[in-house]
């Protein structure tokens, strides 16, 4: 008789297919999703790499005092790292290394629910693929767990997600060093974290008291650690109007009201659908993880204070946590559920109403290929038509497939038709061909009944899944050199940008100030050389409080708009280009500053240093 225990072998195959899974899964997202490097996020912290380097650098320039008390050991470990590698293959290496070990624990995550080798791979390449992971989260959150940046916040993100599987597995003692590890990492996502302990705190205290206690114990640790380190960051006075500052800086962490609309439906429609499949696997009796629904569920407190604080209690301190990027995990752990109880409808409904449970496990499955409103909102359309326990879908199904054989494939030619036709108009995206490959793959369990209907609907799960991520690679791999090095080409500006900071870097002294505009902005990364102000520059006042006041006035010096609760970076760089030079020059003068940068197609008096099509240096006379 065949034991039920799983033997050491099996194991030990069970775990190499786990790593190669994750190995495949940090692959395909570095394609899809190539490396970054020198813009967005890296616009603070590689100038802070460069001066904890060669502490000459950026003399009398502000953002020197909130390179000193950055609370994060990240970029300080990674400094110390380059005096043997360069920081930009340093980067590469860490990216790919700890979105490995994030995959790797997601691997693992899933496959505690999802036993199917075959279906275990749909989920976590849908999560490599999925675009909604390496974007902004839609209450607030900034992403950066996934895409093509290498911060502190990749780092912590990992961290997050193996103490989220140890809190899944009871193991408190290593989710509380993980965490832990985290407060010296990137104390903000932390604290959100620190619900989900608070959450399952409430859960194990009576099984697990012990390691609780010993958990909290290893936390009271680190967290004396890091007060002891940072505690600058804590002593910090606020000025009149920072809060208005902040707000004027980059509102969308810190107010959901100020929210674009687009992401607030965007966030409701994805919350909608995720309540939609919970519903529907309460409704057909499946089996449920009640441990990972309280993670989804908990992730929801710190948003609510969020809004709380920013619409009624505006506290510098307590908007400084930014409890609105929390969601950053919610949406991040609610894919993944959805993803999994997508895999057990499927086994749930197969027999009972197989095209019912191709039409809502699909999207469900894939749910994190979400990109706009359409895949929550089908999914939400789906879970109503599986909900039905008289399952007249299928009956109608059936019928069809009866009565008229050809429509069984007629939906399946439709949906080719139609991703053709969008694919044409450049509007295909990974969720619309999800869509069109659930409503094709439904009818066709019907088509023949050669087949038992449960090997059918597998089957045509497993397939219809398969070819939505074969086209999603297709459509967000481009070009396909990108498969062989996946490391984004600079776009024109971009790369224009970085020629005028390597000509300031290798033509000027390290005391040179330059006026520039306000955006692209990250002039110091490849510069390494002051700027006196630009729009990225208002990162330094989240740190370093005393700036706020003096990034305001250099703003209004220059006549550029700055509103409260909105961010426009369009009107504020036409504000820029209408500068006349009689203006930048007076300003450069009383601020000796020694040259100004301005966009190639501005005609001024005054001839430039240099130029190339997009930018033009000038020298400010004494």
């Amino acid at each position: 008789m065949e034991s039920n225990f799983p033997t050491p072998q099996r194991l030990a195959m069970k775990s190499r297919h786990e790593l190669l899974l994750a190995l495949l899964a940090t692959y395909l997202h570095r394609v899809a999703f190539p490396f970054l490097y020198g813009v967005g996020q890296h616009q603070f912290p590689l100038p802070m790499v460069a001066w904890l380097r060669d502490p000459s650098l950026f003399p009398n320039d502000p953002i020197r005092e909130a390179f000193a008390i950055f609370p994060s050991l990240f970029w300080r470990a990674v400094a110390w790292l380059t005096n043997g590698l360069e920081l930009q293959t340093l980067l590469l290496i860490g990216l790919f290394l700890f979105h490995f070990l994030s995959f790797w624990g997601l691997t693992r995550m899933i496959a505690r629910d999802v036993p199917d080798a075959r279906f275990l791979t749909i989920l976590l390449l849908g999560i490599a693929l999925s675009p909604m992971l390496t974007s902004e989260a839609p209450f607030g959150g900034g992403g950066g767990i996934f895409g093509g940046l290498m911060t502190q916040t990749t780092l912590a993100g990992t961290l997050a997600i193996w103490a989220v599987f140890c809190l899944l597995e009871g193991r408190w003692v290593w989710g509380a060093l993980l965490l832990g590890l985290m407060l010296h990492i990137h104390v903000l996502l932390a604290v959100h974290l620190g619900f989900v302990f608070l959450a399952f705190l409430w859960r194990d205290w009576y099984p697990h008291r012990r390691q609780i206690i010993g958990a909290g114990s290893i936390l009271l640790l680190f967290g004396l650690g890091w007060l002891v380190l940072w505690r600058q960051a804590l002593r910090a006075e606020y000025p009149e109007g920072y809060v208005e500052t902040l707000l004027m800086h980059y509102p969308y962490h810190l107010v959901l009201s100020m929210r674009p609309v687009y992401y607030l439906l965007l966030g409701l429609f994805v919350l909608a659908g995720m309540i939609a499949v919970v519903v529907l696997a309460i409704r057909r009796g499946v089996t449920r993880n009640h441990r990972f629904e309280l993670l989804v569920a908990s992730l929801l407190v710190p948003i609510l204070l969020g809004v709380l604080v920013g619409e009624w209690l505006r506290v510098p301190k307590l908007m400084l946590l930014q409890l609105l990027r929390a969601d950053t995990y919610l949406i991040l752990f609610g894919l993944v559920l959805v993803a999994m109880y997508g895999f057990r409808l499927l086994v749930a409904l197969w027999n009972q109403a197989p095209a019912a449970a191709v039409l809502v496990a699909v999207p469900a499955m894939l749910y994190p290929l979400a990109e706009g409103r359409a895949l929550p909102a089908f999914l939400i359309v789906a879970a109503g038509v599986a909900a039905d326990r008289q399952h007249r879908f299928d009956r109608v199904c059936r019928w069809l497939a009866q009565k008229h054989p050809w429509m069984g494939w007629a939906p399946l030619i439709f949906a080719f038709g139609a991703a053709g036709v969008l694919w044409w108009r450049g509007s295909l995206d990974p969720a619309r061909l999800t869509i069109l490959f659930a409503m094709a793959s439904a009818p066709l369990v019907y088509r023949s009944r050669a087949r038992a209907a449960a090997i059918q609907t597998r089957t045509f799960a497993v397939l219809g899944s398969l070819v939505v991520l074969v086209g999603s690679v297709a459509l967000l791999v481009r070009p396909v050199a990108m498969f062989w090095r996946p490391i984004r080409p600079l776009p024109e500006v971009e790369a224009a940008w970085r020629e005028v900071q390597i000509w300031a870097r290798e033509n000027t002294s390290k005391d040179t100030v330059f006026l520039v505009p306000p955006f692209p902005g990250g002039f110091r990364i490849f510069s390494q050389r002051s700027c006196w102000v630009s729009w990225k520059d208002g990162d330094i006042f989240w740190v370093y409080p005393p700036y706020a006041p003096e990034w305001r006035s250099r703003f209004a010096a220059l006549g550029l708009p700055l509103t409260v609760g909105h961010l426009d970076p369009e009107a504020i760089t036409a504000a820029y280009r209408k500068l006349s030079w009689e203006r930048l020059s007076e300003l450069a003068r009383g601020n000796n500053l020694r040259y100004i940068v301005q966009h190639a197609d501005i005609p001024y008096e005054v001839a430039p240093v240099w130029s190339n099509e997009i930018f033009a240096i000038y020298l400010v006379a004494k």
